[in-house]
């Protein structure tokens, strides 16, 4: 709350502060860094709070000295609020001396027993600075109630009288005048069990026990609130509640007078009254607000209208009830027990009244868009009214109606303008008087109506004109107002419609036409019709006019096309008429009359500029004269001479079309022909596609036409015609007059031979002819070839000799026909040759060719690549015949059973590629269907004078197969300038036998092997093996192909494996010696170090490897079993990897395997080192993963049983019925019923002689935390002494006076049980309850003793008993969490050792007595949680296991002094160790609480 009059001490002293409290360290917050923030640092210094009263708060700091003017400004604010945020009180500030001095600020007022947030700034004109929180809390007032709640953590019945009495006593101290009485105590809940380690058998989260408030106090003044009311939080078992009140007798004061009374708001009935709280009064006052009306007498005291029981700091008051327009005075009264004290001075104030209506209301001025009103002035208000004009469009009910004002016009000026308003519209307008009470309206408005303009008149028409005059009509606009008139104004040019002109005026409206005179002849002009009336002229848009002409004669009459039956007739148009002329072209035959004017064929209505008639209706072959007529109003006008020209004649039909001989692409035809025509005809031959024509001027098609044929001729050649091709043709007459059509004729061109259909041989050629159609009504077609020598250009059926049909007996359907006796590299002309009977069964031929064709030897197939439903054939490049040139090559794959190949085959047949192609050394033949034998064959082309001709190989028989080779990651090792490539093996197709296997590599980027490149080996492999390509090129991409050949047929098959990218890098750095060390009784630690990449590597991963002794290069691909590579998982760092499953004494090649990504192809590569040889050697003292029969948490093990049937013996605090283990050998071990389902915690063998058993203490269970057994096996429970958390039990004391020991880490003085016999136990006072973790029996022979060891104590964690029965605390050297005693050590040189859980460096601690502890240096910061002795004798070790660490769980020493770290079995937690066994096969056992069927490990070192 920001107060407008703070209290405010302020005190400069110059010097040093020497009396200042201790002050509390200020954070700093800096809102600027620079040069000038820093000197800022200067200002203010060392701020915090000084001095805190119930209702203000101190803040001092040390300021200067200062260079620069630097301001401060002390505030306080809720607690959690940073420094922007506002002070709840008026901040204190000022400028800062320039020396240095002491500044103390003081806060006032705040309120009492609350804490705040302080912040001291400073500030410079560019710079601020702020420092805080100072966190302060003001006093408690005397006379407060104050409420406590104290947590402890006993049971209720231990807060007894004593200590309620003391907690008042305590109290009192602070409140002498107080009363203190204990309200109530209750019982809190049971606190949950820390779950924080899942084997639940150490509470590592405990508190500090004790509370301060139930002890007496020396000084009790020098201790607050607080700290009396200490109580501790979740504590052990108990939570209780303390309701503590302390009455204060108060102590009275009156309060002081309120002070700034003000009424910031005023209302006509009420009023808002505030002020300023003066000093505070004892107990705290309230305040009331009395309102008097306005007198020379009033007082504060006299009766009025007020408001009371207004608590202290509320600060405002709404008072009610008072009368409008009266003047008040009020004040502020502040009251409590003391009394009562009136503000100094009242605030006067009147309240508020409405305006009176205003009257006689009259419309003054009126526009189109505004008008201005006037009126009287009402009663005056208060305040004193403003006036709004608002005027409503149509009948209004109420003068608050939405409509167009003009507001807050000052009282008298009685008139207002509104604008804004609508042309033309009816309004009614009201005055409102109107002040902040309320508004007061005329009784009635005054309606007015706003004047408009006249509508623009439309529909501007041309009703009459003359060479002089117009008259022009039009449609009047939307009346105005005042009532328009009209005129009419012609101009010339684009002048304006107000522009003078020749013009008529003053007509009224309605009449709507108005002749204007005087226009001057054939001129045009721009005609407005104009409204006017005073608001303004309104012009319509023009119409343009011009007075008339005649038009003038057309010329240059010509006839551009002509017709049987029509002419086409142009002109030029003459001068231009006035109106526009129209024009009719008049036709008359030449033989009669030749005036324009006579009758004749006529086009008439032709509009100006068109200049073109199409005269129909005219008879054939007679002379017509055309004349041109232009035409307007005003006259007609002939051109000078008409255009004369004779109609046109068709030429009679052709008769007797016929056939000659048929070709490929040309046919002859003849005829005989028709009638004469005008103009003269001439011939034409057409033949199109479509067959189904009726029409042969559009017969649609393919149209291929000979024409200009002669009259007289009467016969012709069609060429140009497709081979094997349907067409029907016509002979036809044409001229200008049109096209007469003969008869038409149906028939087929003979096929063109096809190259793909002449297939060149050794001495001979191949030849199919394509299927031939023969003309209409053709029939007994029949095939036969022929090659004639080089010149030839037509078949000859005739020939003899070489160029003799073939073969003898024609065929009569086309098949493949071999010409041979030819002679290799000459050239021959071959056609197909079709002989067929026409309509008179006269026979006649017809050829297909010539094709040129060279005989040459056929391609060869090299090699037969199989694949998965392919084939990639290979072949020997080819050397074509003389003059060939461009030779290309495809493949196909037909059925087994062809002998040739066939370019004209589709679908799976088909040549491959689609486009033949340069000599490759693999063509693909894809989807095939596997292990389906087929016959395959080269098929090349070469051009030869400029055509493509076609050869093929002999058939080569294959097989596609599933089976092909294939190249992963692992098989491809890069080296250095090398890469080792280990094929798979590959299982060839049954059938198939004599597998080898090869490699290769090119420099090249390609996704195919090459098999007429080098293969590696040059000698073919019989079994895969590493095969190494070297003198490589470093960091260069080579293409790699894993390549395996067989026999299928006695035929040589190869398969190829898809492309594997390779790149020859450097290898990573050999392994030594020192990089490889034997881990376990299995496994070896190999060290990789880190590999160095090069730019296109990325995610470097890291593994190892070890292979048989015959290895030459790592295998990445082994990924199970022996010689896998490890981790499974590669590692994105280098280091140590433990590879596992090796066999002590055999030698192994052993390899750091490194994987990387290539950028150049995004894929997974590899290199490796060379290898290096290592016989494995299983090393010393190496502990072994053993099988437990149950995943429970194994917390205790130990050796023990009667003689002979000794056993290993393992208790857990989880499980159901199956808490115990046992095992004869530390190895076997079968699951026991445990007596009970505790949290047993710790097992020992011991006892009477003859009556030894085993005895289990728990950490849980009601009155059974004990189990025995004779045997380990069969487990009974027994009665515990107390329940308590029973952490370790042992068996030992002097000789005769033996006995069982347990100890706890919870209970009151209790933690120490012992029994004679396992059975009945008694409990003992312990020597401090701290929590006793683990006890042992030892020490020099005749000194011997109990030592126990705990968790908590402080330089108390070690207690010793002679007996067990009676306790010593002893010194521990450090306050680590002790968890596990042993005694033992070399013969001479025994002590006790204990190891802990905590503490840095220094987890274990020695004593050769018990008594005397000193701290040793631990091999690592491990959860040790058991240590023990044992060991082959002569070679005996202190052995420690831990819960925590990796990979080295366990330490070992022969001393207890001098500790190393051993590798553990696995990353358990294991919490207990023992050593014992068979005779001459003993072992360290431990157990765990942890792992996944692997909770034993043993060591027989």
């Amino acid at each position: 709350m920001i107060r407008t009059s703070p209290f405010v001490v302020l005190t400069i002293l110059l010097g040093l502060c020497s009396s200042c409290l201790a002050q509390r360290d200020a954070g700093t917050m800096y809102e600027f860094a620079d040069d000038a923030g820093d000197r800022l640092l200067l200002s203010v210094r060392r701020p915090a709070i000084v001095n805190s009263t119930f209702e203000s708060l101190s803040v001092g700091f040390y300021t200067g000295p200062n260079l620069l003017p630097v301001d401060y400004e002390v505030k306080c604010v809720a607690p959690g609020s940073d420094c922007q945020a506002e002070s709840l009180v008026e901040p204190v500030g000022g400028r800062l001396p320039s020396k240095v001095a002491y500044i103390t600020a003081t806060l006032f007022p705040l309120e009492s027993n609350t804490t705040y947030w302080c912040y001291a700034l400073s500030s410079s004109d560019k710079v601020t600075k702020c420092q805080g929180p100072l966190v302060g809390t003001t006093a408690l007032p005397e006379g407060a109630l104050v409420s406590y709640t104290l947590q402890y953590q006993q049971m209720s019945s231990f807060f007894d009288l004593e200590k309620r009495e003391q907690v008042c006593i305590n109290l009192l101290e602070l409140a002498p005048n107080g009363t203190c009485a204990i309200q109530d105590v209750l019982d809190g809940a049971t606190r949950a069990v820390n779950t924080s380690l899942v084997f639940g058998i150490v509470d590592y989260n405990e508190y500090s026990e004790g509370l301060l408030l139930f002890d007496q106090l020396s000084d009790p003044t020098n201790d607050t609130l607080d700290v009396l009311a200490n109580g501790i939080v979740n504590g052990s078992s108990r939570v209780d509640v303390v309701d503590v009140s302390i009455d204060y007798v108060p102590k009275f004061d009156s309060p002081g007078a309120p002070g700034f009374v003000r009424a910031p708001t005023v209302g006509v009935m009420n009023a808002t009254v505030t002020w300023l709280d003066g000093r505070v009064g004892i107990p705290v006052e309230d305040y009331a607000v009395n309102c008097v009306v306005s007198s020379a007498s009033a007082l504060c005291t006299d009766a009025g209208v007020n408001v009371t029981g207004l608590p202290r700091r509320s600060e405002s008051a709404f008072v009610t009830g008072l009368a409008p327009n009266t003047t008040y005075e009020c004040w502020a009264v502040a009251s409590n027990i003391a009394g009562s004290v009136c503000s100094k001075e009242p605030v006067a104030f009147r309240t508020l009244i409405e305006p009176g209506p205003p009257t006689n209301l009259q419309e003054n001025a009126v526009s189109n868009t505004s008008v201005t009103i006037g009126w009287m002035d009402g009663l005056e208000g208060n305040p004193i009214e403003t006036y709004d004009v608002n005027c409503v469009n149509g009948t209004s009910t109420s003068c608050l109606s939405a409509g167009v004002s003009s507001l807050d016009i000052p009282r008298g000026s009685e008139q207002g303008r509104v604008s804004s308003m609508i042309p033309n519209t009816t309004y009614e307008c009201w005055i409102i008087a109107k002040n902040e009470v309320g508004n007061a309206c005329s009784s009635s408005p005054v309606e007015i109506k706003t004047w408009i303009e006249a509508g623009q008149p439309t529909s501007l028409t041309e009703q009459a004109i003359t060479n002089s005059t117009v008259t022009i009509g039009w449609v009047d606009g939307d009346g105005g107002n005042p009532e328009e008139r009209y005129s009419v104004n012609c101009v010339t040019g684009s002048s304006p419609c107000t522009s003078s002109g020749t013009s008529v005026s003053n007509v009224t409206r309605g009449v709507q036409s108005a002749t204007v005179t005087g226009l001057a002849f054939n001129s045009s002009y721009m005609c407005y019709v104009l409204a006017i009336n005073a608001v303004d002229t309104i012009c319509s848009s023009p119409l343009s006019i011009t007075t008339t002409i005649k038009p003038g004669p057309p010329t240059n009459v010509q006839n551009p096309e002509i017709s049987t039956s029509w002419a086409a007739v142009t002109w030029d148009d003459g001068a231009l008429g006035n109106p526009q002329e129209n024009y009719t072209v008049n036709c008359l035959d030449s033989s009669g009359s030749t005036k324009c004017t006579d009758s004749g064929i006529q086009v008439t209505d032709i509009s100006r500029g068109t200049e073109f008639a199409n005269v129909t209706g005219l008879d054939p072959n007679t002379t017509y004269s055309c004349w041109v007529i232009a035409e307007n109003i005003v006259g007609n006008v002939c051109s000078p001479l008409p255009v004369t020209n004779r109609t046109w004649i068709q030429a009679g039909e052709p008769t007797s079309f016929v056939q000659g001989q048929i070709g490929s692409t040309s046919v002859e035809f003849s005829w005989v022909d028709g009638l004469e025509g005008y103009p003269s005809e001439t011939y034409s031959i057409t033949c199109t596609t479509n067959t189904a024509a009726t029409d042969c001027t559009n017969p649609g098609g393919t149209v291929v036409e000979e024409s200009g044929i002669d009259a007289g001729v009467e016969n012709g050649v069609v060429t140009g015609l497709s081979a094997g091709t349907s067409y029907k043709c016509w002979a036809k007459a044409v001229n200008g007059a049109g096209e007469v059509c003969s008869d038409s004729i149906t028939l087929s061109t003979t096929s063109q031979l096809n190259t793909k259909a002449v297939i060149a041989s050794n001495q001979s050629v191949s030849i199919t002819p394509d299927t031939f159609a023969p003309p209409s009504g053709g029939s007994n077609v029949t095939y036969r070839v022929q090659c004639l020598n080089s010149s030839a250009t037509v078949c000859d059926p005739q020939a003899t000799g070489t160029g003799a049909l073939q073969p003898a007996t024609p065929l009569t359907d086309p098949a493949a026909i071999n010409v041979a006796g030819l002679t290799n590299d000459v050239s021959y002309q071959c056609f197909s040759v079709m002989s067929y009977a026409d309509t008179s069964s006269t026979l006649k031929y017809a050829c297909g060719g010539p094709i040129e064709v060279k005989p040459f030897a056929k391609p060869v197939v090299d090699k037969v690549i199989a694949g998965d439903q392919k084939l990639t054939i290979s072949p020997i490049a080819y050397t074509a015949p003389s003059g060939g040139s461009d030779v290309k090559y495809q493949v196909q794959c037909l059925n087994s059973t062809a002998t040739t190949c066939d370019p004209l085959a589709t679908g799976i047949g088909a040549l491959q590629p689609t486009s033949a192609q340069s000599f490759v050394s693999g063509i693909p033949v894809s989807d095939l269907t596997n292990d389906i034998p087929y016959t395959c064959f080269v098929v090349v082309t070469y051009t030869l004078n400029s055509e493509t001709k076609y050869t093929c190989s002999g058939g080569a028989a294959a097989a596609p197969t599933a089976s092909v080779p294939t190249l992963v990651p692992g098989q491809v090792i890069a080296g250095t300038k090398k890469i080792t490539i280990t094929p798979d093996v590959f299982t060839s197709p049954a059938g198939t036998s004599n597998v080898t296997y090869q490699v290769q590599c090119f420099e090249v980027t390609t996704n195919a092997c090459n098999l007429n490149s080098a293969l590696s080996p040059s000698v073919p492999l019989t079994s895969p093996a590493p095969i190494v390509l070297t003198n490589l090129k470093d960091r260069s991409t080579y293409s790699c192909f894993s390549v395996v050949s067989y026999v299928l047929n006695s035929s040589l098959i190869y398969g190829c494996s898809d492309v594997y990218n390779a790149v020859p890098n450097t290898e990573p750095q050999v392994l030594t010696a020192s990089d490889v060390s034997p881990a376990s009784a299995t496994s070896a630690d190999i060290q990789v170090a880190t590999y160095t990449s090069f730019a296109a590597a990325s995610n470097i991963q890291y593994q190892t490897q070890c292979l048989p002794s015959s290895a030459t290069v790592c295998n990445p691909t082994v990924t199970s079993g022996t010689g896998a590579v490890q981790p499974s998982t590669a590692s994105s760092t280098s280091g140590t990897f433990t590879v596992p499953g090796l066999t002590n004494g055999t030698t192994y090649q052993c390899f750091s395997v490194i994987s990387y990504t290539y950028s150049i192809d995004s894929q997974l590569k590899y290199t490796c080192s060379a290898p290096y040889e290592y016989t494995f050697t299983e090393p010393l003292c190496t502990w072994k993963s053993q099988t437990s029969p149950a995943d429970n948490n194994w917390s205790s093990v130990t050796w023990g049983g009667p003689a002979g049937s000794e056993l290993f013996v393992a208790v857990a605090s989880t499980g159901t019925g199956n808490r115990v283990m046992t095992s004869p050998d530390g190895i076997t071990w079968t699951i026991q019923t445990s007596a009970a389902d505790n949290v047993w915690s710790s097992v020992t063998w011991g006892g009477p002689t003859g009556s030894e058993l085993f005895v289990a203490v728990a950490n849980s269970g009601t009155g059974n935390r004990v189990m025995t057994s004779p045997d380990g096996i069969n487990w009974t429970i027994q009665t515990s002494a107390a329940d308590n958390v029973w952490n370790s039990v042992t068996w030992g004391g002097p000789t005769g006076n033996e006995l069982f020991v347990a100890v706890a880490r919870t209970g009151t003085g209790n933690r120490v049980m012992t029994s004679p016999d396992g059975i009945n136990w008694t409990i003992q006072n312990s020597a401090a309850d701290n929590k006793w973790t683990s006890v042992t029996w030892g020490g020099p022979s005749g000194n011997e003793l109990f030592v126990a060891v705990a968790f908590s104590g402080v330089g108390n964690r070690v207690m010793t008993s002679p007996d067990g029965i009676t306790w010593t605390i002893q010194n521990s050297p450090a306050d680590n969490n002790w968890i596990s005693v042993t005694w033992g050590g070399p013969t001479g040189n025994e002590l006790f050792v204990a190891v802990a859980l905590t503490g840095i460096g220094n987890r274990v601690m020695t004593s050769p007595d018990g008594i005397n502890w000193t701290i040793q240096n631990s091999a690592a910061d491990n959860g040790w949680y058991s240590v023990t002795w044992g060991g082959p004798t002569g070679s005996g070790l202190f052995v420690a296991v831990a819960y925590s660490g990796v990979g080295n769980r366990v330490m070992t020493s022969p001393d207890g002094i001098n500790w190393s770290i051993q590798n553990s079995a696995a990353d358990n937690g294991w919490l207990s160790v023992t050593w014992g066994g068979p005779t001459g096969n003993e072992l360290f056992v431990a157990v765990a609480f942890s792992g996944m069927g692997n909770r034993v490990m043993t060591n027989s070192c």
